[in-house]
């Protein structure tokens, strides 16, 4: 802290008028009443202005070690006009301190900055800081060729708790932050220019390992659902923007404090909007660190969960509560982790753009909405990440603190809530390059690493209703352009191109009116080995013995497994659980033809072993094509769009269905000699429906498990035949209901 006795307090409107500049006069404020005057106030080195009452004053100059404080329920306007002050000698807690229900607003006429002490090891203070507890508001706006840069603080650029903080007009630029950009319970952005810039000294340190709670070290196990995330080095927060309250529920190992007790529960409801409706954000946070799912620079270890995490990798934009991007905001973003990510719904609309130029995950939220339904114009969101560039998952967190610092604790994440991924209208494109190596320098350090994910991913349902969407995925795998836990419904008014693979057969949509065409083979994850043709594991044997093996090749009779590839290859399509080998080259010209007409060409950027176009030019009543020229050979295929009404007519009869013990139904049919395999619907009576595929033709009988004690259920079955690369299938069966036992 500053020598109090070298300090210039101004406080109040006598002090105040002692120290006016008679010569200056006063300026008036366009935006506030006619009568509104500024009061221009003098400044020294190493002083500290105190404003305890309501008005507008104006600073300008250049000073050393000088503080700005506002105290509690003041309603102040601060006219920095080229002003400049420098924390020389690291003594200032906080360079502008804002007291509590104050409310602020920062008027900016020339080039003005707060300088900080980002060099000093032990000063973590916020450059702009409001006092905890109240409310209170920070506007910031241009009242003439307005710009305000705020650099090098090991804390936050603009820390206000409880507050809202609201940008109108200017530039706003955070530098050389090794904490969050601007922390606040809102934030609205409704024009001007906000470029922020955070770092962290570890960037290139791995503070996490594989196992479960190493000692000195940070660690992530994670099955199905659930993760859980031993923190035993808390390297901070370096968002870029961070808004609201976290949802939680936590407890204390020990603690000191009256107002604690040991290992009770407590619960902490989410809150937080962040609001971008008008002016240009620019959000960088690359210089964290970094997370990603290959790594092949030597000397760091993945997490159990096979992720690398390297320094202190953290959001662009974060929000506890909601994220709107709308009017005609442009946002651009370079993250090390997540993009935008809320924990309730992100929603971005209008005229909108969103360009993520890195990110790890593009989008996460529990919602993801793009676009508005029956508009005419929508949104250009581009995405470019390591991992999914959409993912729709929300979670309930618990955190078991070791004691009230909070720095060191368990926190486990388990995936709910009602997720989903809406588009409407707009266009959204998305890319993850799995195949080209991509380099990061981080402090002094280059860290190579590679892509592997899916282009959007659901734990609930995917609706396209409008607008245009162009994934470009990884070529093989077990990721492909559109994944999802629920439905996947897709309008005849929506364009869709998917490039990449299939293995799970997802890319084509379950409902809606679609027209579409397909291009190569889907992936099948087969049958795990030893598994029956039903589906059902064989029984153990009682008498000690060993089981014969199979004799359909799943294994060599005489116990060896087969060598393993050497050169990376796949196996051939139908063998590979996780989806074919790259058939499509990169830069590859697909061309789509409904009849004699293109309706859609382009040059895609990575191999590919799948592609899925639909769109409202596609016509049911003519051929559709896909043609793919690569830069050696050409290839056509032809496929029929959507139908129900092929192979030879035919409709599956299911012979029988009926309910076995422990939650399970066995499902047979009859074989058609023209089928290539077989899908199987079902739901709970009223419900959505679920499927299934047989991928093996010979197969005529399936066991459905994890169904629940006591519901009735609805069953029906379909085949399929594979026509120039596209599923073509029958008519289903006759529903059959029957009772879960």
């Amino acid at each position: 802290m500053m020598n109090k006795k070298n300090m210039k307090r101004i406080a109040g409107a006598a002090m105040v008028a002692a120290m006016l500049v008679s010569s200056t006069p006063a300026v008036p404020i366009v935006s506030y009443a006619a009568t509104a005057k500024a009061t221009v106030l003098t400044v020294k080195d190493s002083s500290e202005v105190t404003i305890s009452e309501d008005g507008v004053y104006e600073l300008s100059g250049s000073y050393k070690d000088t503080v700005i404080n506002v105290e509690k329920g003041v309603t102040a306007e601060l006219i920095f006009n080229k002003l400049t002050l420098t924390d020389k000698n690291a003594s200032a807690e906080n360079m502008v301190t804002i007291g509590k229900n104050a409310k602020v607003t920062i008027t900016l006429k020339g080039s003005s900055k707060l300088i900080g002490s980002s060099s000093s090891e032990t000063l973590e203070s916020a450059i702009v800081h409001k006092k905890d507890g109240g409310e209170g508001s920070l506007t910031i706006r241009d009242g003439g060729n307005g710009s305000l840069t705020i650099t090098g603080t090991k804390d936050d650029g603009i820390k206000y708790k409880e507050g809202t903080v609201t940008i109108e007009s200017g530039t706003l630029k955070i530098t050389d932050c090794h904490g969050d950009g601007i922390q606040a319970e809102n934030v609205s952005i409704t024009g001007g220019y906000v470029d922020i810039t955070t770092v962290y000294d570890e960037a290139d340190t791995s503070f996490y390992t594989s196992g479960n709670n190493v000692s000195g070290k940070n660690t992530i196990t994670e099955q199905e659902n659930t993760k859980v995330e031993r923190v035993n080095v808390d390297t901070g927060s370096h968002k870029g923007i961070k808004v609201g309250t976290k949802a939680k529920t936590y407890s204390y190992k020990s603690v000191t404090s009256e107002d604690l007790e040991a290992n009770k529960t407590y619960t902490q409801e989410g809150s937080g909007l962040l609001s971008i409706t008008g002016g240009t954000v620019v959000i960088n946070t690359a210089g964290t660190g970094l997370k990603a799912n290959k790594l092949t620079t030597t000397g760091y270890t993945a997490t159990s969960s096979g992720k690398y995490i390297v320094g202190s990798p953290d959001d662009a934009l974060a929000s506890n509560g909601d994220i709107v991007i709308s009017g005609k905001a442009k946002v651009t973003v370079t993250s090390s982790d997540d993009g935008l990510s809320a924990a309730g719904t992100v929603t971005i609309k209008d005229t909108a753009t969103v360009d993520i130029q890195k990110a790890y995950e593009g989008v996460e939220a529990e919602k993801i909405i793009i676009g508005e339904k029956n508009a005419t114009s929508g949104p250009n969101v581009t995405i470019e990440s390591n991992d999914d560039g959409m993912n729709a998952s929300g979670k309930t967190v618990t955190y078991v603190y070791d004691d009230e610092t909070e720095s060191t604790y368990t926190k486990t994440s388990v995936s709910d809530g009602t997720n989903a991924i809406n588009i409407y209208s707009g266009k959204v494109t998305i890319k993850i390059d799995s195949e080209n190596a991509k380099t990061v320098k981080l402090n002094n350090s280059s860290l190579t690493y590679q892509s592997s994910g899916d282009g959007m991913d659901s734990n609930g349902d995917i609706d396209i209703e409008g607008g245009e969407v162009y994934v470009f995925g990884q070529s093989t795998g077990d990721n492909s352009p559109i994944d999802m836990d629920g439905n996947y419904t897709l309008s005849k008014n929506a364009t869709v191109l998917a490039v990449g693979c299939n293995p799970m057969g997802e890319v084509t949509p379950k409902a809606g009116d679609s027209v579409y065409v397909t291009y190569g083979e889907s992936g099948n994850m087969g049958q795990f080995p030893g598994m029956q043709t039903d589906g059902s594991m064989p029984t153990p044997p009682t008498d000690g013995s060993m089981p014969t093996p199979p004799s359909d090749g799943q294994f060599p009779t005489d116990g060896n497994m087969p060598t393993p590839p050497t050169d990376g290859q796949q196996p051939p399509e139908g063998q590979n659980p996780l989806g074919g080998t790259a058939s499509i080259a990169a830069g590859s010209v697909v061309t789509v033809k409904s009849g004699d007409t293109t309706v859609y060409e382009t040059t895609i950027p990575y191999a590919a072993s799948y592609i899925f176009y639909a769109s409202p030019m596609l016509s049911s009543d003519a051929e559709n094509t896909i043609t793919v020229s690569e830069k050696t050979t050409d290839d056509s295929q032809t496929t029929d769009t959507k139908t129900t009404e092929t192979i030879k007519g035919k409709t599956t009869t299911i012979k029988t269905a009926k309910a076995l013990g422990k939650q399970k139904i066995k499902v047979t049919w009859e074989k058609n000699s023209l089928a290539d395999g077989y899908q199987i619907a079902y739901r709970k009576k009223g419900g959505s429906w679920k499927y299934v595929t047989v991928s093996n033709k010979t197969t005529v009988s399936k066991v459905l498990t994890g169904l629940k004690k006591g519901k009735t259920y609805e069953v029906k079955v379909r085949a399929y035949q594979k026509v120039n690369g596209k599923k073509v299938y029958a008519k289903y069966s006759k529903v059959r209901t029957l009772k879960c036992k």
